[in-house]
């Protein structure tokens, strides 16, 4: 019997601790919004498309989608680090998401003119960014009831506990030995309006494939959070400044609360 625990244990396997699957979750979360564009659009074999560009244009990322397809982090634990594996795998995801993002602008781009010489690809990029900001919010909301089910959707008046929530999302990704006061900086903090720095946005990641999308990508990324913040508070309204490289979020309640009525 011992022996077989052993067999089963390899003795140099790492462990993974709470933070690493907290971490990988929330990498998982970003992914699927990647996918929830391909999904929203109807690009057929989207998961077989995916790998097959990824791998043509980033071979060395196909195990990390592998990773992501088998939503197990504890399939993939040897004698590496966690840290490492989770670090690889966040700059996947992102390459991933700035990767498709690119494809499915110059896939549209390409339709369009083949259906119709006359129409400004102005207007097909317009529709098209309008789809993925309402999918992104969606991707949001629903990720919003997910972890939160506790309280979605609570008018409740005062918004500053919502920041902690916003530690336990996708956009805190894998920096779970950071804490939270350095991916969001408070610049005003009253009960019915809050003002944040996004330190985790686009046009701050460190990955040279983000940089050809980053104003699109990051406007994605605030419909995301639009989304995941309405599923908390259904009174909240959510501004996104973008204004490189530091884009910030106001958070205001949309009827004051000396005028709401009662509960």
């Amino acid at each position: 019997m011992l022996g077989a625990e052993m067999r089963e244990q390899t003795w140099n396997l790492r462990q993974a601790t709470t933070h690493h699957f907290l971490s990988f979750q929330n990498l998982l979360d970003f992914h699927d919004l990647t996918s929830s564009w391909l999904k929203e659009l109807n690009i057929e074999r989207a998961p077989h498309l995916l790998s097959r560009g990824i791998s043509h244009h980033y071979p060395e990322s196909v195990a990390m989608l592998e990773l992501l397809a088998s939503r197990e982090l504890g399939a993939f634990l040897d004698d590496t680090a966690p840290e490492d594996i989770l670090g690889r795998l966040e700059n996947t995801v992102w390459i991933v998401q700035a990767w498709t993002l690119k494809s499915i602008l110059e896939r549209s781009g390409e339709r369009s003119g083949e259906r119709s010489g006359d129409q400004p690809q102005d207007n097909a990029t317009s529709t098209l960014e309008s789809v993925l900001e309402q999918t992104s919010w969606k991707e949001g909301r629903r990720i919003g009831e997910q972890r939160w089910s506790n309280r979605t959707h609570r008018g409740e008046s005062d918004l500053r506990p919502l920041r902690s929530a916003l530690a336990d999302s996708p956009f805190r990704g894998n920096t779970f030995n950071r804490p939270v006061e350095d991916l969001f900086i408070l610049k005003r903090a009253l009960r019915h309006e809050v003002s944040l720095e996004l330190c985790a946005c686009p046009h701050r990641v460190s990955v040279p494939e983000v940089q050809s999308v980053e104003d699109l990508l990051c406007r994605l990324h605030g419909q995301w959070m639009r989304g995941f913040l309405y599923a908390l508070n259904n009174q909240i309204h959510v501004k996104t400044e973008f204004a490189r490289p530091r884009c910030t979020q106001t958070w205001s309640l949309q009827t004051p609360p000396d005028l709401q009525g009662p509960p």
